[in-house]
């Protein structure tokens, strides 16, 4: 918003849109992560301690012209998403091993093909409003463990154990949702 006096402008510094009470904004501890197949009632709510948003990059092809260089978006690359969830006595930790397992054969060290066994799997992320609305939901495709960290122990602390999780997926696509109207955003 400007502000004219005289024959000068200036810019208001004003929060503008910002306070007009229709916006809301999103926090950092109102979310609920779910992976489909492994966990029976999500790990969001429960058992997920921190998680990350989708995050992707974009390569690029270098076109020289003449005397000038251009860029150009190519590939899509989706970067790993870190989640970490409390380890529970009640078996939900065994819900990852059991995930890892049908690749892996922890006992015999055997490998199985991932074509057809259902190891990659759907996740999602939803964020939420105050009143406990969904507000942003992304679905993240053909998830997989890349790694899943058991975490260390340490006689001294009192922290919970916790299991670091690094989510490799195919892509991901973003719902936003509001009173008003339901947009799609496909990344």
């Amino acid at each position: 918003m400007e502000i004219i006096f005289g024959s000068t402008t200036r810019q208001s510094m004003s929060i503008g849109l910002l306070g007009d009470g229709t916006r809301k904004f999103l926090r950092k501890f109102r979310w609920l992560f779910h992976i489909k197949s492994v966990f029976a009632d999500g790990i969001g709510g429960k058992f997920c301690k921190l998680a990350a948003r989708p995050s992707v990059s974009f390569a690029e092809a270098v076109l020289n012209h003449l005397t000038e260089t251009i860029t150009i978006p190519t590939r899509v690359e989706w970067q790993p998403l870190s989640i970490t969830v409390f380890d529970v006595t009640n078996g939900e930790s065994e819900h990852l091993y059991d995930w890892a397992n049908k690749f892996y054969d922890f006992k015999t060290g055997k490998i199985y093909p991932v074509v057809g066994n259902k190891f990659k799997t759907d996740a999602t992320l939803v964020m939420l409003d105050g009143q406990g609305s969904t507000v942003e939901e992304w679905t993240i495709e053909n998830c997989w463990p890349q790694t899943i960290n058991w975490g260390d122990l340490d006689y001294t602390s009192n922290d919970t154990a916790d299991i670091e999780l690094t989510l490799r997926y195919d892509r991901a696509h973003m719902e936003r949702k509001n009173a008003a109207t339901t947009r799609s955003f496909v990344v």
